[in-house]
């Protein structure tokens, strides 16, 4: 048990391991199982354990939003784009239901297509402006939005010249 949670014994703990070597047992940390749950959340959707794997996460580090989110706004800062998608993909295979995260994963790949742009990098940039496009597009068609996503949208819409959007979404933003 661990407070209120028990630990099932039929549900494989899957350990995130350094890579380079075999799985030794200093390797078996809570912090290494929880990076081997959010692998598997990330890259097996259809993993029979997933509920089991978010429950156990949220009990052994309930403030695991707030981590991973200041570690992917360090990455984005230091504009390592693909270590802060990597965090934000993983917070939303945690949590596909909130908005925070698919406004931040959003709001990341139209900063990395931004910055391809500015780098001459048009097809990159491109793929990035379409995978912003598709995060933006969820959070537009939600009714219930707030004043960080109207912000967002209306910014991704002026930056693409859809200048009635961008007005649109900016005097929701100026209304809250």
């Amino acid at each position: 048990k661990i407070g209120d949670f028990t630990v099932r014994e039929d549900v494989p703990l899957p350990v995130l391991g350094s890579g380079n070597k075999s799985l030794a047992a200093d390797d078996i940390t809570p912090d290494n199982i929880i990076l081997g749950m959010l692998e598997v959340l990330k890259n097996d959707p259809v993993n029979d354990n997933l509920s089991y794997y978010r429950d156990f996460i949220y009990t052994v580090k309930p403030s695991i939003d707030e981590m991973l989110t200041s570690a992917a706004l360090e990455a984005e800062n230091n504009m390592d784009f693909n270590d802060a998608i990597d965090i934000y993909k993983g917070l939303l295979a945690l949590n596909n239901d909130s908005k925070d995260h698919i406004l931040n994963i959003a709001v990341c790949y139209d900063e990395f297509s931004q910055f391809l742009y500015s780098k001459g990098k048009e097809n990159e940039a491109f793929k990035m402006e379409d995978l912003a496009a598709k995060y933006f597009k969820i959070l537009e068609n939600n009714s219930d939005k707030n004043d960080r996503v109207y912000y967002y949208l209306g910014r991704f819409y002026l930056i693409r010249e859809n200048y009635d959007k961008a007005v649109d979404f900016l005097r929701d933003f100026i209304k809250l």
